[in-house]
């Protein structure tokens, strides 16, 4: 796994982007209704029409809490589905028995995967020993009993897994510790939360796939996954209205090149939307 740096640090706090990994989509699905001819001027397709993207997440440090947000694919794929996903596995810069906390964004296989890990007997356990799992109780029931739509995102040897950890399942928006409060969101897929850390006068969302890239903060890009699109579409306007009325960083969990962006709106820098580009990157990392 690889670090990229402080996105925030204090005394008592601090937050690193990390990338758990890598794996590859087809660029029409991650793009929706944006036709080819317009995403590819953005980011290159391989042979199979996919396009490579990071499997991105947070690693929070206080004196008493290690904590995971999101936390990749893992590394116990076989072949197969190692070769369809393109999955390229990075490994844990801390050791996982020193994880107190997993807060997921939801449970698709590319943000929970790496719960699982494989024994050496081959069976598929827990990864981390002594963490608790923080998610909506709308997402672990959806998991549970996914739509025909999403049977190849909610894997069942995840939700098995999962049967093993302390699970912490939320109803709604709540506060989970002093500095981290979760806001969910349905469009993509229910029960998704996109998750807060706040400490001072710092502020970061993590966006889940709410708007996995850069490229999504345009208001016409947003996946052929998402479940209800309009939904989806309204829960992202407002989480861009929260960044950059907020100055805060806005962590992708799938961008290729970027970990966190800051967002202004466009007519705030005298500049005319173009294209309906309402937001603005002004700050990157």
């Amino acid at each position: 796994m690889k670090k990229i740096g402080f996105l925030l640090q204090t005394l008592q706090l601090t937050v690193t982007p990390l990338i758990y990994g890598y794996l590859r989509l087809d660029g029409g699905a991650m793009f929706g209704p944006v036709p080819k001819t317009l995403w590819s001027k953005k980011i290159c397709a391989d042979e199979k029409n996919r396009i490579r993207l990071a499997m991105r997440g947070l690693l929070i440090e206080t004196p008493f809490n290690k904590i995971l947000i999101d936390c990749g694919a893992g590394d116990w794929w076989d072949k197969k589905r190692q070769d369809i996903y393109g999955i390229e596995y990075l490994p844990l810069p801390i050791k996982a028995e020193n994880i107190t906390d997993v807060v997921l964004s939801h449970l698709h296989f590319d943000h929970a995967g790496g719960l699982v890990q494989r024994a050496p007997d081959g069976n598929l356990q827990a990864l981390f020993p002594h963490a608790t799992i923080h998610l909506q109780k709308t997402n672990w029931e959806n998991a549970c009993n996914p739509h025909r739509r999403e049977l190849g995102s909610y894997l069942v040897e995840v939700i098995n897994c999962m049967r093993n950890y302390r699970l912490n399942l939320i109803e709604g928006n709540a506060n989970l510790f002093p500095f981290l409060s979760v806001v969910p969101a349905n469009g993509h897929t229910t029960g998704q939360q996109m998750i807060k850390i706040k400490e001072q006068d710092e502020t970061i969302w993590f966006a889940g796939d709410v708007i996995p890239t850069t490229h999504h903060i345009h208001p016409a890009y947003h996946m052929g996954y998402d479940m209800c699109a309009q939904l989806g579409l309204a829960e992202k306007y407002w989480l861009l209205e929260q960044v950059a009325n907020e100055h805060a960083w806005l962590a992708l969990p799938h961008d290729s090149d970027l970990a966190a962006v800051r967002i202004s709106h466009a007519h705030d820098l005298n500049k005319c939307p173009s294209n309906q580009d309402e937001y603005t990157v002004i700050e990157n990392l």
